[in-house]
């Protein structure tokens, strides 16, 4: 303890020895801040005022100023003795390595994490004396932080991500702000900012330049684009369960999703403009298929390339005839005479004869003669068979009904 008299004497006699040990006292007790565990009185200091000095706290590690009213001790800083960190109470930058809890007064703080397995950070008890003061945490470890709120209190984190702790994942940086009855992350809580303008981020050789961080979000990590038009001008795009979905307007269903190994989905058409390809569709494939798109008034056809899409191997094409033709790299038709090559029996009689079904009166029955394989359908259902010529193989209520036969006997 160093709380020695500060005033020297002014009455005599004075011997020299004893004002010596008196200056050494004085100076003893400035240069320790009066540390004890005890506060230092104004009598014991032989002064009249108390105001402007300050004490070391060994009892609890704190370093006081007393206010210029001499009626109370303001903290100044918290001493981390066994970090070696000083800690300031209102402000400053927090250099942290182990578990802290953060006073009130501390609130307003840059708190930097330096290291240390496991650290959590407890921010104290939210009031409206604390409304509007910022208090920004950097994590500049390679390990999660936890920042957890006290009194039943909440961290809202984001849309849908409140919380009464959350975590602050390495190299991330947050700044939370206050109501007066929980904390949210600065922008996402009181006060929302607005930006006018572009916003330019400079990205550094890490995988991303942007993250959102949401693993406790029960819709996942979401972006919402707030478009222009007069109906469903919003879109939204979330990874959540570990696919990325595309949301309509109303936030109410999912347009298309793709997965992590490239499968591709979607509710309504896919429409391009050019070419689709599929070059790789399997492990150990050499190559792949083209959808090309129709073109010049020709049809579209499938193509089949090598593995790097740049020599075709051959196509089928299909003409509005409804005959469907094989071409090869060389050009040349490898099942007989002409372009395209009809799949479809075309002969006028006898086997292979190819003929549409028909329905009159609710009924359709096969051709006369022999024995016909036949597909058909109505309203949706299908039905397929083998049956003699002139046998009824349908009846019923005729509702985009289709079908054809073949002779096959």
């Amino acid at each position: 303890m160093a709380e020695e008299p500060i005033e020297i004497p002014t009455s005599g006699p004075l011997p020299g020895l004893t004002m010596l040990n008196d200056v050494n006292g004085a100076l003893l007790s400035l240069a320790t801040m009066f540390s004890g565990a005890s506060a230092p009185t104004a009598a014991a200091l032989g002064i009249s005022s108390l105001a402007g000095i300050w004490w070391h706290d060994t009892a609890n590690a704190i370093i006081w100023l007393r206010d210029q009213a001499d009626t109370t001790w303001i903290k100044f800083a918290q001493i981390d003795e066994v970090s070696k960190l000083i800690i300031p109470a209102g402000g400053g930058v927090i250099g942290v390595n182990t578990s802290i809890t953060l006073e009130a007064g501390q609130i307003g703080s840059y708190v930097e994490v330096t290291g240390g397995a496991g650290v959590v950070i407890t921010l104290p008890q939210t009031s409206s004396a604390l409304t509007g003061r910022i208090t920004r945490f950097f994590n500049a470890t390679t390990l999660a932080v936890a920042l957890t709120a006290s009194g039943g209190q909440v961290i809202n984190w984001g849309v849908g991500d409140t919380a009464t702790a959350q975590t602050l994942m390495p190299g991330a940086s947050i700044a939370l702000d206050t109501d007066g009855s929980s904390w949210s992350v600065d922008g996402m809580g009181p006060g929302n900012p607005t930006m006018v303008g572009d916003l330019t981020i400079a990205a550094g050789s890490d995988q991303y330049a942007v993250k959102i961080y949401a693993p406790n979000n029960v819709n996942g990590a979401n972006i919402a684009l707030f478009g222009n038009g007069t109906t469903t001008p919003n879109k939204f795009i979330r990874a959540m369960s570990g696919v990325l979905q595309f949301i309509n307007s109303t936030y109410s269903a999912v347009l298309a999703t793709l997965d992590d190994i490239g499968n591709f989905s979607a509710t309504g058409n896919i429409s391009a403009g050019g070419s689709v390809f599929g070059t790789t569709p399997g492990a150990g494939s050499s190559g792949g298929i083209v959808v090309k798109g129709a073109a010049n008034g020709n049809p579209g056809y499938l193509q089949f390339v090598n593995a790097a899409a740049n020599a075709e191997w051959g196509d089928i094409h299909a003409n509005s005839s409804g005959d469907i033709g094989i071409t090869t790299a060389s050009g040349n038709p490898p099942l007989g005479n002409g372009y395209y090559l009809a799949f479809r029996p075309v002969s006028a009689g006898g086997l292979g004869q190819w003929q549409a079904l028909t329905q009159s009166g609710g009924s359709c029955a096969l051709p006369a003669g022999g024995s016909w394989a036949y597909f058909g359908s109505n309203n949706g259902g299908g039905f397929a068979g083998v049956a003699a010529g002139g046998t009824v193989v349908w009846t019923g209520s005729a509702n985009n009904f289709f079908g054809f036969c073949w002779r096959i006997g």
